[in-house]
């Protein structure tokens, strides 16, 4: 698109329904002091560029590295129809490349690592945020607030999402979520109604199923 047309490439956003996904590996602040740099280096990039692998796969946009944390968008800047979907399938095979480099760690002399990730549906405004010197392509929005507190909620190898992003799955046939207890949230009035992620342990759809 920017090769395309490089005169659009200025300052300014448009509102846009998007899906948002942050996931942030549990503790590796106390990991990381019992870690060299180099060795923390040296997992952070595998861990990026297995996740970056999987946002791509499942057409999601990489936002930025947060620290030990990852945010994706899916649904900007072109929506592809399916995003929610494709956010959920993402943090499902997130969960699951992150059992597989635990089941390495051992032998590699790794910490066994756990991601807590939060995913959330809704509008925001999307666009080229900065200055004219420095621009990021970027979302921003209550919705994006959402999603990072979903994320901060979660435990170690669990998937938050909102109840925005369960309609949005519609009749998706893979999904078994698990509804919880509403979940008070900062900057919230109102408790959110949020809902697990089962990963699963195969390949094989399953029938969507809410309980």
């Amino acid at each position: 698109m920017i090769a395309a047309h490089p005169q659009e490439v200025k300052l300014g956003g448009v509102s846009q329904k998007v899906t948002i996904l942050f996931a942030d590996i549990r503790n590796f602040t106390s990991l990381s002091e019992t870690l060299p740099p180099e060795r923390i280096v040296e997992i952070l990039n595998e861990y990026f560029t297995r996740v970056t692998d999987v946002i791509f796969d499942y057409g999601g946009t990489l936002d930025k590295y947060l620290g030990d944390g990852v945010m994706a968008v899916f649904g900007a800047p072109i929506s592809k129809g399916n995003d929610a979907a494709s956010a959920v399938r993402s943090a499902i095979a997130i969960q699951r490349l992150v059992s597989e480099m635990n089941r390495d760690a051992s032998a590699r002399g790794w910490p066994r690592l756990g991601v807590g990730i939060g995913v959330n549906t809704g509008v925001v405004t999307a666009g080229n945020i900065g200055s004219p010197r420095r621009i990021d392509y970027t979302v921003i929005g209550d919705a994006v607030n959402v999603a990072s507190r979903l994320m901060a909620h979660a435990g170690s190898g669990q998937t938050l999402i909102s109840e925005d992003t369960a309609h949005d799955l519609g009749s998706a046939p893979e999904f078994k979520l698990n509804r919880l207890a509403p979940l008070q949230v900062k900057g919230k009035s109102l408790p959110l109604s949020v809902f697990s992620v089962d990963p699963g342990q195969d390949a094989h759809p399953v029938p969507a199923t809410v309980v």
